[in-house]
Parts: C-alpha cells; sequence; structure tokens
C-alpha cells in the first residue's frame, strides 16, 4: 500500500488542487459552507513528496471535516484508507458535506452512522413565473456604514460580527434596507462568495411585525435583479427546518438541487 500523510498548510499553497476540487462540484454552494471550509485547518494529502489532494478540518467546538478531495491518481480502495485514516488521526466525528460534492459525499456515506439534513441551498431559478414583488426597488435603500449601529439594534446576532463599516465602506458586501412610510421592515445582504466567485449569496431578515407581508421574498426579488445585473448569479441558503425561508424561495421562483448534510461518523 501507498503511504500517504497529512501535513498542516494553507489553501494559498496548494491553489491547484483547491481550484481542480472547486471543478468538481456539480452544484452551488453558499457562505455558510464556504466559511467553514476558508476557516478550517488545511491538510495537504502527500504520497511521498506529491500532494495528491487536501482535507479540511474544521475546530471549533470538536473537529469537523467539511472538505476531502483526492486526484486522480489515488485509487477507490486507497481514497478509502485515507479517509479512515484521517478520521482516526485527526479525530474528526462530524462532516458537512454538500450533496455537490459527489467523492467526499461518497465516502462519508461509507463510514456514516447518522446523516442529517442541515440547510437547502437554492440557485435554479424561473423568477419569470414568480408574482410580482409586494415592495418594489423603490422601497429598497442601500444601508450605509454610518447605519450600521441601528441596523444591528434592530437586527439582535443576526449578522453575528460577520458584518463590518470596512465591509460596507468597501463595497464588498451589499446591504440594503426595505422601507415603507419611513419605517424599517428589514435588511438584505449580499456576500460575494470567494471561492466560486460567480455566486453572491443573498440572506435576509424581517422585522417580527412586518412577518408575512411580503418583505422577505421582496428583499430576495431585488437582490436577484441586483446579482444579475452585476453577472452574477443569485443563491440563498435555509436550515432543512426553516419552512417560512423554504416557501420565500419557493414563490420566487428559486428551487434546490442541492442540500448541505451533517455527517456522524
Amino acid at each position: 500500500m501507498m503511504m500517504y500523510t497529512f501535513v498542516k498548510t494553507d489553501s494559498n499553497a496548494i491553489r491547484p488542487q483547491v481550484d481542480a476540487f472547486l471543478a468538481a462540484l456539480t452544484g452551488p454552494v453558499d457562505d455558510f459552507w464556504e466559511d467553514h471550509v476558508l476557516r478550517a485547518d488545511t491538510y495537504a494529502i502527500c504520497r511521498e513528496a506529491e500532494t495528491v489532494g487536501f482535507l479540511c478540518c474544521f475546530m471549533e467546538n470538536a473537529p469537523r471535516m467539511t472538505a476531502f478531495w483526492v486526484d486522480g491518481t489515488v485509487s477507490t480502495a486507497d481514497s478509502e484508507r485515507i479517509f479512515e485514516k484521517a478520521l482516526a488521526d485527526l479525530h474528526i466525528a462530524r462532516a458537512f458535506v454538500a450533496t455537490c460534492d459527489e467523492l467526499f459525499l461518497s465516502l462519508c456515506m461509507t463510514y456514516q452512522t447518522k446523516v442529517e439534513i442541515q440547510a437547502y441551498f437554492f440557485t435554479e431559478h424561473n423568477t419569470q413565473d414568480a408574482r410580482p414583488a409586494e415592495f418594489g426597488a423603490d422601497c429598497m435603500h442601500r444601508v450605509t456604514a454610518d447605519e450600521l449601529p441601528e441596523v444591528f439594534a434592530l437586527t439582535g446576532d443576526f449578522f453575528e460580527n460577520n458584518l463590518t463599516a470596512a465591509d460596507i465602506e468597501s463595497g464588498r458586501i451589499e446591504l440594503y434596507r426595505a422601507v415603507e412610510n419611513g419605517e424599517t421592515l428589514g435588511f438584505g445582504v449580499m456576500i460575494p462568495d470567494r471561492l466560486m466567485t460567480d455566486l453572491i449569496p443573498c440572506g435576509e431578515i424581517v422585522l417580527e411585525q412586518h412577518r408575512r407581508r411580503g418583505v422577505a421574498r421582496s428583499l430576495q426579488l431585488f437582490m436577484h435583479a441586483r446579482c444579475a445585473a452585476l453577472g452574477k448569479r443569485h443563491i440563498g441558503g435555509c436550515w432543512f427546518h426553516n419552512k417560512p425561508s423554504r416557501n420565500t424561495f419557493d414563490s420566487i421562483g428559486l428551487y434546490s438541487r442541492t442540500r448541505l448534510l451533517n455527517i456522524t461518523f
């Protein structure tokens, strides 16, 4: 049997392997998935002096594998041995795997003891059949950095310190406020993917007193149009059990071919 080792590295040092991994994905992934890959510890999978793959292990709370890829020179039997060795050597008991990641998904299925659906990724669309927005573009106002303290006061921990004044000032992240007669209804946020750069994940929060009025779908329809104007693809994600969010995406013509699975080994 070939001898394989895991060498801690940086994703920039194995960029060709990362690019090959991304090219192999058969569907979209959102910023939650991406965050668990980019903030994970990255290990090159080495066969002697040659890098033949990599894996990512997210270390918050307990080790969780969030990516695994090997190139075509690695046999099926060896890929299983490498995977099993990684679980043991890195003390990994859980994984997040997207259903569009064939190799990683197949290996997870081989060794899993429990599978749960974590989230949906919505991007395929037929928005021309969706009913018009209840609140049009004239109700959507771009938020400035000076407005962020008010945004945080209204939304609690929704943005979880992932939104900074620098993000808004640089234009990297776009934040919109839905307004009716001077009153804030909710917010929509566009956070471009850093790995799959043709995608812009779009999320929204509606203030509780304004829910069930079409605010969420209006924000999503507005951001969908904004993504198209930028030449990007709109993607939305929601937890598996969040039926209202799933209904929102359904109502604007988006549908999901891809899920995020929570695996226990």
